[in-house]
């Protein structure tokens, strides 16, 4: 069974709240963390080299308090995937 699944993002300034989505489903409790920056690139350095996906995005924790230290700073998050397996 060969199902695709889409991932996507939206980052400010789209629509509120941004979010990370598999097949249109969020995968960020957005009552919980704010995204704040997001990006898929697909890159090769050559055309018989392996695709790379490169996957970033910054988290923010959503805080009522005013009190600094129980405040969180952006956090942001980046990794790779090396595409294989795939039909050329």
């Amino acid at each position: 069974d060969q199902d695709e699944i889409t991932y996507t993002c939206t980052s400010p300034p789209s629509p509120t709240p941004a979010t990370i989505s598999s097949n249109s489903a969020s995968m960020l409790d957005t009552t919980a963390v704010t995204l704040t920056a997001c990006s898929f690139t697909c890159s090769q350095q050559t055309s018989s080299d392996l695709p790379l996906i490169q996957i970033n995005f910054s988290l923010k924790q959503q805080s009522t308090s005013t009190f600094a230290e129980q405040t969180i700073t952006t956090i942001p998050f980046q990794t790779s995937v090396v595409m294989r397996n795939i039909v050329r």
